[in-house]
């Protein structure tokens, strides 16, 4: 599996789960035209923060994943989120009564991790090991965190994660 760290980019759940249903099937076709073998060629997208606990990264990254929504539910890229809970996240506060998703359910949903970097790569592992045709794993940054916070993640992200997995790149 070949995991790398880029700034930001959008898979949103409902799309990963089609690829997968498709690409079990093998009906799934790449965007040149060619067929791709069942459960090969697999990408998911995380959104993710580092930090000592688990505690300290979801205090951290709650404020980039509230900017996120704001700015991707009202696109459809925020699976799950209804109309009313679109509206209550374009208000000031309101978001518990509204029912909107909280980044700790995304954390459930394997959409968005928050925690130690040794957390990370059992995450990533445990993935390696339940989907073999995965050979990609996009880690994403969400839109919104400072550059400095971004810079700082995937230096630790780097040193501490991906070392985890150079012998599996190709």
């Amino acid at each position: 599996m070949l995991v790398r760290a880029w700034r930001s980019e959008i898979f949103p759940a409902e799309l990963v789960v089609l690829l997968l249903y498709l690409a079990g099937l093998g009906f799934i076709q790449a965007a040149h035209q060619r067929y791709v073998e069942p459960v090969t060629m697999l990408c998911l997208g995380i959104f993710f923060h580092l930090a000592e606990t688990r505690e300290k990264a979801v205090r951290e990254i709650t404020p980039f994943y509230e900017e996120h929504v704001k700015m991707f539910a009202p696109l459809g890229f925020v699976p799950g989120i209804t109309s009313a809970q679109v509206e209550a996240a374009a208000r000031r506060g309101g978001w518990g009564a509204a029912g909107v998703p909280t980044v700790e359910h995304y954390m459930k949903t394997g959409a968005w991790f928050a925690g130690p970097p040794e957390e990370l790569a059992a995450y990533l592992e445990d993935l390696e090991s339940r989907f073999p045709g995965l050979q990609h794993v996009n880690m994403s940054i969400s839109m919104g965190t400072p550059k400095a916070v971004m810079q700082e993640q995937l230096r630790w992200f780097g040193k501490e994660v991906m070392p985890r997995f150079a012998t599996r790149a190709r």
